[in-house]
């Protein structure tokens, strides 16, 4: 399958497809809402599973289940090389074919399957938690190990255009996986069978993903070197500030869980964990537009500054009209999402929903640094997510309690979201005018 559509004028080799779609700024906004609708519907089916799972199993196996997967997303985490959006952007942009960037990225993603699930099999050998041993905790381990390789096809089908597929495949294997499992535990099966269906489910949805691309990667090649070190030096930069932004975001409510009461902890984990969904979606709509502004980068590059100035202008002004319509009515808010009882989270809650523009901006500056090739300018704004984290939460937490914590959520979020919209704009203000004759 040839990588351009003939008569094109975009960056030499971009997939096709992804040509089209960057002809428009409406276009290319558009073709984030499969990836954007199709993760919101897979987290509602995450929480209808586990919905049922607490309604359906006893509470030693629930508690089990919860445990096994707690594991499982840690690890899985943990071992994120960052290859998979690297690869997608190189894709992306046309400078190698897709089979090359493909099979240069395999070891490294093979490395993180082999981390993530010998890491997990690993720490059973050493924990006492519930479940985390013999066969449930090996096919766990299975399960995160074939959900690294699932990732890594599916950014690279978003990389070459794909975003319709991808997002139909991402609601196939969810409703695959959600539906068997609940039959499984209704018809008297234990938390391995539906561990092992999940980490199944992976597999086939691999196999799948694979089959949809084999006319783009062809059969096995020997991966690039230089290629590879490009992938994996970037790919790891990715990871390791992401983690930083889970240790800055994760921080606040250690500390409140070790110096405050458990009412207060309460008050400060509901709207926080509305604040995660609020913040990952908007991950998730600017990851959806990496493909896109990584060719516009190298085929128009005052019009990928331009979109991307206006879409963080956009998301800041909206984000602030939203949030502060939020902190206003944030215990009406937390009352209906949670319940009366809830009604002192009303506090906490307002300081982190008046945050929307810091977790939209952040989001857009984030991938927007990384579409620009300035990639290694994000370990220095998660750096400075942590630092502020660790400020704020030792000097707020301790004598604020759970408004405090919010504060020491909100305080890094911000700071990185000016971090990351002040280097994006050196760096595109630099670019643009060294790219003028």
């Amino acid at each position: 399958m040839p990588q351009a559509e003939p008569g094109t004028t975009a960056g030499a080799g971009a997939p096709w497809r992804l040509q089209r779609v960057t002809r428009s700024d409406r276009k290319l906004l558009q073709s984030s809402t499969p990836t954007l609708i199709s993760r919101i519907l897979a987290r509602c089916g995450q929480f209808i599973f586990l919905l049922a799972a607490a309604r359906m199993l006893n509470v030693d196996e629930f508690a089990v289940y919860s445990y096994i997967v707690g594991l499982y997303a840690t690890f899985s985490m943990l071992a994120d090389t960052g290859v998979p959006t690297v690869a997608s952007r190189e894709v992306a942009a046309g400078r190698e074919p897709t089979r090359v960037v493909f099979w240069s990225g395999i070891p490294a993603v093979a490395l993180g399957a082999l981390v993530a699930g010998g890491a997990l099999a690993f720490f059973g050998l050493v924990d006492s938690g519930p479940g985390s041993a013999g066969t449930l905790l090996g096919l766990a381990a299975a399960y995160a190990a074939a959900n690294t390789f699932f990732n890594y096809l599916s950014a690279i089908l978003r990389g070459i255009g794909r975003f319709q597929l991808e997002a139909i495949l991402q609601l196939g294997g969810m409703v695959v996986a959600v539906a068997g499992g609940i039959v499984i535990i209704a018809t008297g099966g234990t938390v391995t069978g539906v561990v092992g269906w999940f980490a199944l489910k992976e597999v086939l949805h691999v196999a799948v993903l694979y089959i949809v691309l084999r006319h783009e990667v062809k059969g096995p090649a020997r991966p690039m070197p230089a290629l590879f070190r490009r992938l994996f030096r970037a790919g790891v930069g990715l990871a390791v500030a992401a983690l930083a932004i889970a240790v800055a975001t994760r921080l606040p409510q250690i500390v409140l869980g070790n110096t405050g009461t458990k009412e207060e902890l309460a008050w400060f984990s509901a709207p926080a964990r509305l604040a995660d969904t609020i913040f990952n979606l908007a991950f998730i709509g600017a990851f959806a537009l990496l493909p896109g502004m990584s060719l516009l980068y190298v085929s128009d590059r005052p019009r990928a500054v331009r979109f991307v100035g206006r879409l963080i202008g956009a998301a800041a002004v909206a984000g602030a009209l939203v949030g502060a319509l939020s902190a206003i009515l944030a215990p009406t808010i937390m009352q209906v999402l949670f319940g009366d009882r809830f009604e002192p989270a009303g506090a906490p809650a307002a300081v982190l929903l008046a945050g929307l523009p810091a977790y939209a901006v952040l989001g857009i500056a984030w991938h927007g640094l990384i579409a620009f090739e300035h990639d290694r300018d994000v370990l220095p704004v998660g750096a400075v997510g942590v630092l502020a984290s660790v400020a704020c939460s030792a000097f707020l937490i301790p004598s604020s309690g759970d408004v405090g914590a919010a504060w020491a959520y909100l305080v890094p979020v911000a700071a990185m979201s000016l971090a990351a919209g002040a280097l994006l704009l050196r760096r595109a203000t630099a670019q643009t005018t060294a790219s003028k004759p």
